[in-house]
């Protein structure tokens, strides 16, 4: 599932923020908004249980700058360390995440297609999985999402075709070290409607597929004035 923002917006958040030397500063609001090893973590991934701050989700991390995605896997996977620090507590599925972040960034290597590709942020995250902002592919002009995850995520990997009428593209997939990437094409909430996702909804049963149980207006984009399908696992093999 993959939420887009705005990148020039969303690095206006860093402007806001800075003191007086041009570093990121440690703030505290009603949102307790963070900043660890200049990354911006938003408010809104914490929650308040049992007395505890807790991290329920990667949403939105983001580098004051785009690092190398090899750098910033790391950086982001350090919080875990640096939130326990401060006596933050992580949910399990976070934590696994950011782990599997930090196995990915040393293997990332390993794969040519990431060479001088950069990490700007992180879209959104699944149970099993982190979709992240890597900007336009210089060859191809393309603005990706890298998806890492610990279950198949590409339809290949799910034992069924790439279905053009209604798959997001991919650009590149494979498995390393126990976890699938994928890179699909960057979509947008701008033009979608429900009227775009019952359409995409009928194209996946058209083609003999059954919807999957969270198959709704999440799991789908626009990309070049199209709906497109950005959660393969949607479509199921009957």
């Amino acid at each position: 599932m993959i939420t887009l923002n705005n990148i020039v917006t969303d690095y206006s958040i860093f402007n806001k923020h800075k003191n007086k030397t041009g570093q990121i500063s440690f703030r505290d609001n009603d949102h307790q908004d963070l900043t660890i090893n200049n990354l911006f973590i938003p408010g809104k991934n914490f929650s308040r249980e049992t007395g505890r701050t807790w991290l329920h989700s990667l949403y939105n991390i983001q580098p004051a700058d785009p690092l190398p995605i090899k750098e910033g896997l790391r950086e982001v996977s350090g919080i875990k360390r640096e939130l326990k620090k401060r006596t933050c507590r992580i949910y399990k599925v976070e934590e696994e995440k950011l782990s599997f972040m930090a196995d990915f960034a040393e293997n990332v290597d390993k794969i040519p297609y990431f060479n001088n590709r950069k990490l700007f942020k992180i879209l959104n995250n699944g149970i099993y999985s982190v979709a992240i902002d890597i900007g336009k592919n210089p060859k191809t002009n393309e603005n990706e999402v890298l998806k890492i995850s610990s279950e198949p995520n590409y339809p290949d990997a799910l034992e069924r075709r790439f279905e053009p009428v209604f798959d997001m593209p991919v650009f590149k997939q494979g498995k390393v070290d126990g976890l699938y990437y994928c890179v699909q094409a960057k979509g947008t909430k701008e033009g979608l409607t429900p009227r775009s996702v019952r359409q995409v909804g009928l194209r996946i049963e058209n083609k003999g597929y059954k919807l999957g149980d969270d198959f709704d207006e999440i799991q789908v984009m626009m990309y070049k004035g199209q709906p497109y399908l950005v959660d393969p696992a949607c479509a199921e093999l009957v």
